[in-house]
């Protein structure tokens, strides 16, 4: 791992002063096998950005001949100047983040579509980039519009030309991080509650099957009773509370009837009529 390091300071070096530009670029090349980093995402990138990956490729390739580079945008940051207001400002920013502020470079105005179109981005990575860009002030909504992921597709986003900070220079990109952890929490939520759901039913339907072997025969009304009443009840506070204390099982009312019919749609279980014909 430490020669990792040495070699890539090392290459970054000399790949400088073999290949002059005003755009400075510093590379670390690590070796796949005892590094775990992990290509998730790639997106489109300028085309002064790209003729430099492409000019170090290229000059990588000849020093090792057989070795493979996999670029991981993902895992990369850099540094922009911002010019607003008559002052000048530094934002370090996640490559993310470049890609999208650069294209306000040619417009001041963009769609979330627009810029998904042409940076062929995934669209939880441009949430979350829109949604730091959005909280540091450098892009600006419609008036009386937050932002969130079920913004209509034809939402603007506005660059701030009137951008104000005390700072000179920001780091937004622990913004993106802290936006994409709020995404991927809500995602890991919204999985949990799915799985919940699939393990209470499950639930349901077993204890449906246990009553039924024990009572060969009962009432749909007494099934579901002796079903409901295996469960602890749902508890709730204020009005709902007091209702719920009244009829503590209403909730998993529907979720019980629901597995009963499942069961009887799979011949586990038959109605007594059917069985009579």
């Amino acid at each position: 791992m430490f020669t990792d390091m040495d070699t890539s300071k090392t290459l970054s070096t000399t790949f400088k002063e073999a290949k002059k530009s005003p755009l400075e670029m510093t590379t670390q090349v690590l070796s796949s096998g005892f590094w775990s980093l992990s290509q998730n995402y790639t997106f489109n990138i300028p085309k002064v950005l790209e003729t430099r990956i492409s000019d170090y490729s290229k000059f990588y390739s000849e020093k090792y001949q057989g070795r493979k580079l996999t670029w991981l945008l993902n895992h990369s940051w850099g540094e922009l100047y911002f010019r607003a207001a008559s002052r000048k400002f530094l934002f370090t920013v996640t490559t993310a983040q470049m890609v999208v502020l650069l294209k306000f470079n040619d417009v001041d105005v963009l769609t979330r579509p627009q810029l998904q179109r042409e940076l062929d981005i995934p669209a939880e990575v441009l949430n979350s980039v829109l949604a730091s860009l959005v909280k540091a002030d450098l892009l600006k909504l419609p008036s009386r519009t937050t932002f969130s992921s079920a913004l209509p597709g034809d939402t603007s986003f506005a660059l701030n030309q009137k951008f104000i900070s005390k700072k000179v220079k920001m780091d937004l990109s622990k913004l993106q991080m802290a936006a994409r952890s709020e995404v991927e929490v809500k995602k890991e939520q919204s999985e949990m509650e799915r799985d919940l759901e699939k393990d209470r039913e499950f639930v349901i339907q077993a204890t449906i099957v246990r009553v039924m072997k024990m009572r060969k025969r009962v009432q749909h009304t007494s099934l579901i009773t002796e079903v409901l009443a295996g469960f602890p009840p749902l508890q709730a506070e204020g009005r709902d509370g007091e209702e719920m204390r009244r009829h503590p099982h209403r909730e998993r009312l529907p979720e019980a009837r629901r597995r009963l019919q499942g069961l009887l749609r799979v011949h586990l279980l038959k109605r007594l009529q059917e069985m009579l014909k």
